[in-house]
């Protein structure tokens, strides 16, 4: 992945999905040059994140260097990186690539910790308002989130899987398709907190992104998400 995640770019050409997102995150980063403020990590690929400061603002721009700690489950990763886009709050930071950071990275954020991580939130216990066809929704954080819908007679109608900077998706009666997310925005909603995403389709589905999302499907645990509904969705993502 060469890119940044989330590069802002007016002129490319984008499909949208409107989608509900989780306020919240647990993913921060604490920067040497801010002492006592830390980031919340919206989203996360293994070669970039777009970070969010909640209070203040950070001053920082196009072409600054940046270094910290990634602090997530436990884990601590210390990380340097440039920074590519910003606005007053967020920042779109591309990381520095030596010194096997790289691994680094892929192993902070391994198919194992993703799956553990997997919260339903679904099951009514963070008293949010999530649309009614919406069946299934699991969060883990910044690198993943998997949204199943249904029909009205029940029948699952489609599903979206953000994986990182990769979006998976299937629809009844049009298939299956990945594409490479490289925009996000939050969508003002008088009862929900929504994000519209931008991304281009990849001319056949990545095997790549597949073959981790089913590795991490397979360790999800039964109380989050049912075996039907893994079997199901491991089915649509054999391409």
């Amino acid at each position: 992945m060469a890119e940044l995640n989330l590069i802002k770019n007016p002129n490319a050409d984008f499909e949208k999905r409107i989608l509900p997102r989780f306020p919240l995150t647990l993913m921060t980063f604490r920067a040497d040059q801010f002492e006592g403020h830390s980031f919340e990590v919206r989203d996360i690929s293994y070669s970039g994140m777009q970070l969010v400061l909640k209070d203040g603002s950070h001053g920082l721009c196009i072409g600054d260097n940046i270094s910290g700690v990634l602090m997530w489950a436990g884990q601590k990763l210390k990380m340097k990186g440039s920074v590519r886009w910003c606005d007053r709050k967020k920042i779109g930071l591309m990381f520095d690539t030596t010194n096997g950071l790289v691994k680094d990275v892929k192993n902070f954020l391994g198919t194992d910790i993703l799956a553990s991580r997997m919260r339903p939130l679904h099951n009514g216990a963070f008293e949010m308002e999530i649309p009614s066809d919406l069946k299934y929704w699991l969060k883990s954080d910044g690198p993943a989130e998997l949204f199943v819908w249904q029909h009205r007679d029940g029948e699952l109608a489609r599903f979206q899987f953000i994986l990182m900077d990769k979006l998976i998706e299937w629809v009844d009666g049009t298939g299956l398709r990945t594409g490479k997310v490289v925009r996000n925005q939050e969508v003002e909603a008088p009862h929900a907190y929504q994000e519209e995403l931008d991304f281009h389709i990849d001319q056949s589905p990545c095997l790549e992104s597949l073959t981790m999302a089913k590795n991490i499907l397979s360790k999800i645990s039964a109380t989050s998400l049912p075996k039907e509904a893994v079997d199901f969705l491991t089915i649509k993502m054999t391409a």
